[in-house]
């Protein structure tokens, strides 16, 4: 599998990191949200549709900015910090 990366422009103004993942299993688009890099994550068939996943992630902007709210934050971890 091959990775891909790009930005796509949030409704807010937002840069939204998108990773394109490469699966030659993979049947469809889909488009989920990575939770704990905070970064889309897009999987195409093959790799020229690399277009249409940008245009895919482009529609679903919205989605993707409702379901990062919904993310908790993660905490840092710092010297001397409280776990």
């Amino acid at each position: 599998m091959k990775h891909h990366r790009f930005v796509v422009n949030g409704s807010t103004g937002q840069d939204i990191p998108v990773r394109l993942r490469i699966n030659p299993r993979a049947k469809r688009i889909i488009l989920r949200l990575d939770p704990k890099l905070g970064e889309a994550v897009v999987t195409v068939p093959k790799e020229k549709d690399f277009k249409a996943a940008e245009r895919f992630v482009g529609t679903r902007v919205h989605w993707l900015e409702t379901q990062l709210r919904k993310t908790p934050k993660l905490a840092e971890l710092v010297p001397g910090g409280t776990v």
